[in-house]
This record gives structure tokens, sequence and C-alpha cells, in this order.
């Protein structure tokens, strides 16, 4: 309602082609501020690596607590997800913390991005590979897990400051970034609830998390487009 009322406040009532000619120039630039990021080739990549790291990432978190209660059958598995969860986000605030200082003196964000998610997709493939050897080693990919989202998130913010196709559109072009947050987040619980009853109702339970798990290949792609930052 705010930018329609900000239009119709200079309208005389009556004038028809007038208000068709302002909505219709309104909803233009509306078009053209969404579109002109994209014409820098940085901005769009930074984008697609991050709405393909996201997209594992959802994946990964919304059903880590159902593959530990359907298919390691452990018992506290709301306990042990807070425990690894914990363990995840303690080591993020330590690898945030040092990957941010790291990026600012070698001015190169992209490469530490391209890590951290390397970090992350080990730990995912974990499950994928190894699904029926993993307890004892939770912690650990725990900590693996974090360390990587910990200078993702840290550094990635950094890194699409330096891909804005212009800093005096600087909020406009990060609220276009914000989207390759939002639309996984969305995306991600549909996608995998649909593979995972999907390979339920064939009698492979374990079968569809680990195909949701291979989310990590999701990691593999966002990592190989980093490489392709040079900004």
């Amino acid at each position: 309602m705010v930018p329609y009322s900000g239009v119709v406040r200079y309208r005389r009532q009556g004038d028809h082609s007038k208000r068709e000619k302002t909505l219709l120039e309104l909803a233009q630039r509306y078009m053209e501020d969404w579109v002109e990021p994209w014409h820098s080739s940085h901005f769009s990549m930074v984008f697609l690596t991050r709405a393909s790291l996201m997209l594992g990432l959802m994946l990964f978190m919304t059903f880590i607590e159902y593959y530990f209660a359907r298919v390691q059958h452990i018992a506290n598995f709301v306990l042990v997800t807070g425990i690894v969860a914990m363990l995840a986000l303690g080591s993020a605030v330590v690898s945030g913390f040092v990957s941010g200082i790291l990026s600012d003196r070698f001015k190169r964000r992209a490469p530490v991005v391209c890590a951290a998610t390397l970090c992350m997709s080990l730990a995912s493939l974990a499950f994928v590979l190894f699904p029926n050897n993993l307890i004892n080693w939770l912690w650990l990919l725990g900590v693996l897990f974090g360390l990587g989202y910990g200078a993702y998130t840290s550094v990635s913010w950094a890194l699409s400051i330096d891909v804005l196709p212009s800093l005096a559109n600087a909020g406009k072009d990060l609220g276009v970034w914000n989207a390759s947050t939002t639309l996984p987040t969305l995306l991600a619980p549909l996608l995998g609830s649909v593979i995972i009853n999907s390979a339920a109702g064939a009698g492979q339970t374990a079968m569809g998390h680990r195909l949701v798990f291979a989310a990590a290949l999701c990691f593999l792609l966002a990592a190989a487009g980093m490489l392709f930052v040079k900004k």
C-alpha cells in the first residue's frame, strides 16, 4: 500500500490516463530495480552460490532431527540434535570471528567462502556415505559443519558488499540479494518432504534421508561457483 499511496497522493481525481501512465512507470521502475543487479556477473554468481548453499543447509537442518529418530532410532534424539547444534553454533562463533579477520587482512573473501563451504559439504557427505557408522562421530561432524557455517555467514556478507553493482543502491541491491536466502528456505522443507515421503512409501525411509543429505552437492556447487568470483 505504501508505494501505491505515494502515487495516488499527487494525482487529481478523474485523470485516468495520468493514473495509468504513473502506475505503469512505477511498475517499470520496480522491475528495473530487480533486474539491474543481475547485469553484474559477480553479483549474479554470489547470488546463485548462496541460494545453492542455503538450499543444502535448510535441507540438512530441517531433517537431521528426523534422521536421528527414524533412521538411527536414537531414543533421546531431541537431546542429541540439541548437543550437535550447540557444538556447531559454538564453533561457528569462533570461525566467524577468525575468518572475518583473515578475509579483511588478505582482501580475498571468495577463497575463504569456498573453504568454508567445503567444510560443510564434507560434514554432510558423511551422512550419505557412512549412514550407519556416525554415532561416534556426530560431535566431530557438528564441529566441522559449524566451522564452515560460521566462516561462511561471516564472510559472505562482506563478499556481497564487495560485488554490489553500485554502493549508491546498496540497500535495494542487498534486498534483491536477500532473496537468495528466503527462497531456498521456503523451498527446502517442501522438496525434502516430497523426497522422504516418496522413499518411505517404497519402504526406503533411510534411503530417502540419504537422498536429502545429498544436499551436500549443493554445497559443492556453491564452492565451485566461488572460484568464478574474482572481484
